[in-house]
């Protein structure tokens, strides 16, 4: 919105004085009143997206603080001081690049999904991509059923809300393909929280590996954090990964 005053010398309204004598007695004000502007960073960093890909980064390279730290050492040293394991730290790092990846294709994502929404033109293939994609049902209060599958990381998840609890189901799918495809691994996830603890039950039942995270959040930037891990695994002579995390992590 803009709005223009402009007083003339004695110019006539609505005709151009050919001598132009009267702009050295005009004055003309100028207000121009422009629309807030959304801060680019609140559209693509929302809560929602956060916690998805911190979710997401902790299914991938460790379920605690703890264990992420631990395992990045780790395999800085084999890299620095044993040949033989090498291999081991190549493949997390290729790890580390197809997560990367990801992060930029779900941005890219959630940057286009705003687009279409306020496209008069593309809002139809909006809803139309949000009712494939997305399931929300709530069979009674404060209790909510939600299914979903994300394009970005092609995996597909569904979650059982309640007060007390959340349980969740995921199926990843081969990462940089649409649809489905060969399961890569099968997660089941329950959560229990009581302010200041929080206890997650993980399971992969292709790997056949159970974790048990138990994390106290002593204040708002300081965590304590316990994890065990047994392996189901039941092949004889197969080697077992069974560890035990225990770490206290501080935000700055």
């Amino acid at each position: 919105m803009a709005l223009v005053i402009a007083i003339p010398g004695y110019a006539h309204w609505g005709y151009v004085d050919a001598r132009l004598e009267s702009e050295t007695s005009s004055r003309i004000l100028e207000s121009i009143a422009l629309q807030p502007v959304k801060d680019p960073e609140e559209v693509l960093f929302d809560s929602d997206v956060m916690e998805e890909l911190q979710d997401r980064y902790y299914r991938e390279f460790g379920f605690s603080k703890a264990e992420i730290g631990l395992s990045q050492m780790e395999y800085f040293f084999q890299h620095n001081q044993t040949i033989g394991n090498r291999a081991d730290t190549e493949g997390y790092r290729e790890r580390q690049q197809d997560f990367g990846e990801y992060v930029v294709n779900r941005f890219g994502e959630k940057y286009l999904d705003e687009y279409m929404k306020k496209s008069p033109r593309l809002a139809p293939a909006y809803q139309v991509k949000t009712r494939i994609t997305q399931v929300r049902v709530s069979p009674q209060e404060k209790v909510e059923l939600k299914a979903d599958y994300n394009l970005s990381g092609n995996y597909a998840e569904i979650e059982w809300i309640h007060p007390a609890y959340k349980l969740e189901f995921t199926v990843d799918f081969i990462r940089g393909e649409i649809g489905p495809t060969d399961p890569q691994e099968y997660t089941f996830r329950a959560t229990k929280s009581w302010d200041p603890w929080n206890l997650d039950l993980y399971h992969r039942s292709l790997r056949k590996l159970t974790d048990l995270v138990l994390s106290w959040n002593i204040q708002s930037n300081l965590q304590f954090q316990w994890q065990s891990r047994w392996d189901l695994t039941e092949e004889e002579g197969a080697e077992q990964d069974r560890r035990t995390y225990i770490g206290l992590s501080y935000v700055f």
